[in-house]
């Protein structure tokens, strides 16, 4: 299997950076993904949105492969690396749920977030279903014809009897949940234009998947 060695890597400003292990993690994780589905092109000179982008490897990614501007968005604080919360292609919003931000003011209420147009979307949550969040996109942040990549994580989207201290043991139900939501995407008017399991597994040894998805 290839791997990335991103530690001490320099941004795209020459700073040099010792990332996280988390850091590390996710943008290897999306790096290898982009190598086998090349979806890297749709963000050269694109606003991305970065939906859970925690310490930003994501966000890295976005702008090493030409991103414009990344609005990142992520439930907690303190995470990004100081580097690119300084960097001015970065909008960080931290202690912010992606559920209260939106695109148009006609569509925000009192206290939600109103943030610049996107054209694409990064999406890695954690501890939650990530369906309600793919909804609210589509309806309030991305157009028709938007791209999304997604890491799709299994283990939030299993009942709590089918987990083994947070891992999803039986292939089978495993199985079972990845094409429940496969169906749910196809219901909700997602595109699969590519998927593929991570070629890296979750921090406790959870088979995740990658999805490359258009918005209809």
């Amino acid at each position: 299997m290839n791997t990335v060695n991103v530690r001490n890597k320099q941004l795209n400003n020459g700073t040099e950076q010792d990332f996280s292990a988390d850091f590390s993690r996710a943008y290897t994780k999306i790096r290898l993904f982009d190598q086998s589905v090349r979806f890297a092109k749709r963000l050269e000179g694109s606003v991305v949105l970065d939906v859970g982008s925690s310490t930003g490897g994501f966000t890295n990614f976005a702008l090493e492969k030409g991103a414009k501007k990344v609005v990142a968005v992520e439930i907690g604080s303190r995470q990004m690396d100081p580097r690119l919360v300084a960097d001015n292609r970065v909008k960080l919003y931290e202690k912010t749920d992606i559920l209260n931000v939106f695109t148009s003011k006609e569509k925000a209420e009192v206290n939600n977030i109103v943030v610049q147009q996107v054209d694409f979307a990064l999406m890695d949550v954690s501890f939650v279903s990530c369906r309600n969040i793919l909804l609210h996109l589509k309806s309030n942040i991305l157009g028709k014809g938007y791209g999304i990549v997604l890491l799709f994580k299994p283990q939030f989207e299993a009942q709590e009897k089918d987990l083994v201290n947070g891992v999803i043991k039986n292939s089978k139900k495993r199985r079972d949940i990845v094409k429940n939501f496969e169906q749910w995407l196809l219901q909700n008017r997602f595109i699969i234009e590519a998927k593929k399991d991570s070629e890296l597994a979750g921090s406790k040894g959870n088979v995740e998947r990658f999805y490359f998805l258009r918005v209809t």
